[in-house]
């Protein structure tokens, strides 16, 4: 048992933290993507296969949007990784990871 209510407290933040993300994530895993991740997806694709070089919706999105997420999707999708990983990985992970974070910012 955690003595510390302070300690308690942040912990069962950090735990309600997870749990409402894994639980959206999870109610929408029937819908893969939304419009930015397809947007990147797209991108990440295209870096492996070289299918849609000239769209004018690929061109446009490749200036637009930042290369470093379509770069890390890409290495996992040649690997292998799922979409479903992918979103855990860069999504999900990060969400809750900052709550962690914010919590030690505003500790200190």
């Amino acid at each position: 048992m955690i003595k510390n209510k302070y300690k308690l407290a942040i912990a069962s933040v950090i735990l309600f933290g997870a749990i409402v993300r894994l639980y959206l994530f999870n109610l929408v895993k029937n819908q893969a993507h939304w419009w930015d991740s397809l947007a990147y997806g797209s991108l990440a694709k295209n870096m492996i296969f070289h299918k849609w070089d000239s769209l004018p919706f690929l061109i446009h999105e490749s200036t637009i949007r930042p290369p470093l997420l379509p770069i890390i999707w890409s290495l996992f999708l040649r690997i292998g990784a799922s979409d479903y990983f992918l979103i855990l990985f860069t999504n999900i992970i990060p969400s809750i990871t900052s709550i962690i974070l914010i919590f030690i910012l505003f500790n200190n």
